[in-house]
């Protein structure tokens, strides 16, 4: 065809037409993408780009939405010229993107990587991803929470003894012969410790040290008290033993007998005792060592009324009767003589 024709001139003003709307299109499009474009601009941003990071393929954001925008507007703008039958208009673009955009291995990669192969999988693993990493916190820390209230407190390294081992009261009397030993393994540094003692209403089991220093071995005294009201029976108390955060508690036994008299000092206390027919009376024996040559043992001898002696008694020893009968009875220490008591029954 002659360039001079008006045919040629005809057709060449078409085609440059066609050329400048479609660059307009392709201008628009950059410049506003929609919304199908921004959605790719953002798989670029944070799925294409990642995976190429970390296949050390270094392609800009720029040069990844260029192949984009070509990619778009080949695809989207091309096929309606195509409809309207501009087939002409279709292969200018298509030279126009090839010229812009040659295929480097930065743009190989990328076709590998199409949104339409790989885009769709990759936003909802991430989505899914995302959901899950949010749920793990809320998951862990209340489950943690709730383990750490269930799981008791460690346990406290010392070891209380209470001596004597079960502790004798009578209904309104005050003891204070028992010791709380706290003990600490030899293996283990004593650190400071409080303690702090549970009792049934109506008895008193008083710590005379409640802030024990650091040591391998504490001796505390108790003082025990029972009011008059107490039945007699078998009474549990618990002491806590605090280390800083460890904790140990134990449980010692305190019976309340109907009547108690102990044996102290080389003397019977109370001297005089006064109860009911029918009542057992205990004796205990809180002496040991006397001097340099007495281990301190002693017994109940009643020597004229009733017929009536008890076993040598060593410390903390213990012996019981039931008087049945109404009067005045009197009683030594066989081993000591100059020791000696009462015991008066009434009906």
């Amino acid at each position: 065809m002659d360039s001079n024709s008006p045919e040629f001139k005809e057709w060449a003003a078409k085609r440059m037409a066609e050329i400048l709307a479609l660059e307009e299109k392709e201008r628009l499009v950059e410049e506003s993408p929609p919304e199908e474009l921004k959605e790719i601009y953002r798989v670029l941003d944070y799925e294409v780009a990642p995976i190429l990071d970390a296949s050390g393929v270094r392609v800009t954001r720029e040069e990844l939405a260029k192949m984009f925008a070509e990619w778009f507007v080949s695809k989207k703008v091309a096929p309606e010229q195509d409809a309207q039958g501009s087939l002409e208009g279709a292969e200018v673009i298509e030279a126009e993107s090839q010229r812009q955009a040659p295929k480097s291995l930065a743009g190989r990669a990328f076709d590998a990587l199409r949104p339409e192969r790989f885009g769709g999988p990759l936003k909802r693993i991430l989505r899914f991803a995302g959901v899950i990493i949010m749920l793990i916190p809320l998951i862990l820390l209340p489950a943690f929470f709730f383990i750490s209230t269930q799981l008791p407190p460690p346990v406290a390294s010392g070891v209380m003894t209470l001596a004597p081992t079960v502790t004798l009261i009578a209904p309104g009397q005050t003891q204070n012969y028992s010791v709380l030993t706290l003990t600490f393994s030899s293996s283990k540094l004593a650190v400071p410790t409080t303690l702090a003692a549970v009792a049934p209403e109506g008895l008193s089991f008083q710590i005379s040290n409640t802030y024990v220093a650091s040591q391998e071995t504490s001796n505390i005294p108790i003082v025990v008290h029972a009011s008059s009201t107490l039945a007699p029976g078998t009474y549990k108390v618990t002491v806590k033993e605090t280390e800083g955060s460890s904790v140990r508690d134990q449980t010692f036994t305190i019976t309340v007998v109907p009547a108690l008299v102990v044996m102290e000092h080389l003397t019977f206390v109370p001297h005089t005792l006064n109860v009911a027919k029918g009542t057992t009376v205990y004796w205990m024996n809180l002496d040991s060592m006397i001097g340099c040559c007495d281990p301190g043992i002693h017994n109940v001898d009643f020597t004229a009324s009733i017929s009536a002696l008890s076993p040598n008694l060593g410390t903390y020893g213990v012996w019981s009767f039931q008087f049945e009968d109404t009067g005045d009875f009197y009683y030594i220490c066989s081993i000591h003589p100059f020791m000696t008591g009462e015991v008066s029954v009434s009906a």
